[in-house]
C-alpha cells in the first residue's frame, strides 16, 4: 500500500518537490491524529485547539483561510518517516517512535517549512491546502481531491 501511495508523488523516478507534505500518508496521519474525535464522542485535538489554525496573513482575503501549524505537519511527516523505516527491509520491524531518536528528522521538517514560510504566498497556499485536505478528508470518505496545477499563491 505504501508503495502504491508513493507512486502518486513519483514521476519517472523523480520526487515531485513542488508538492511537499501532500502525500496521502501524511494527510491521513494528520486527519486521524488531529481531526478525528476520540472515543466516546470526545472532541478532536483540532477542535480543542482551534485557535492554533490561523492564517499567516492578518488582513485581506486570505486571512480567513485557516492553515495547519508547522509542528503538526512536521510531526506527521516524522511519523511517516518512522513508518517507512519499519518496512525498509521488506519485512515489518516495529520501531519505537521516540523523541530522542526522531528529533533531528522533526527539526529538518520544521526547517523546510520555515524556509517555505519566507515565501508567504506559497507558504499560505501549502498550509491552507493541507488544512483543507485534512479537516475535510473524512467528509470525502478518504478521497483526496486536489488540482495542484490550478493552485494559486
Amino acid at each position: 500500500m505504501i508503495g502504491h501511495k508513493l507512486n502518486v508523488l513519483l514521476q519517472a523516478g523523480v520526487i515531485k518537490r513542488n508538492k511537499p507534505f501532500k502525500h496521502p500518508c501524511i494527510i491521513k496521519v494528520i486527519t486521524k491524529t488531529f481531526f478525528e474525535g476520540g472515543r466516546g464522542g470526545h472532541s478532536s485535538l483540532a477542535d480543542k485547539h482551534s485557535k492554533q489554525f490561523s492564517s499567516i496573513f492578518e488582513e485581506g482575503p486570505k486571512m480567513d483561510e485557516l492553515e495547519l501549524p508547522i509542528p503538526i505537519v512536521a510531526l506527521a511527516a516524522t511519523a511517516v518517516h518512522c513508518a517507512l523505516l519499519e518496512w525498509q527491509t521488506g519485512e515489518h520491524n516495529k520501531l519505537t517512535f521516540h523523541g530522542d531518536t526522531y528529533q533531528p528528522i522533526y527539526e529538518r521538517h520544521v526547517k523546510v517549512l520555515e524556509d517555505v514560510r519566507n515565501e508567504r504566498g506559497k507558504y499560505h497556499r501549502l498550509m491552507a491546502d493541507l488544512y483543507e485536505m485534512t479537516s475535510r478528508s473524512k467528509k470525502l470518505a478518504g478521497e483526496i481531491i486536489v488540482d495542484i496545477g490550478a493552485m494559486e499563491e
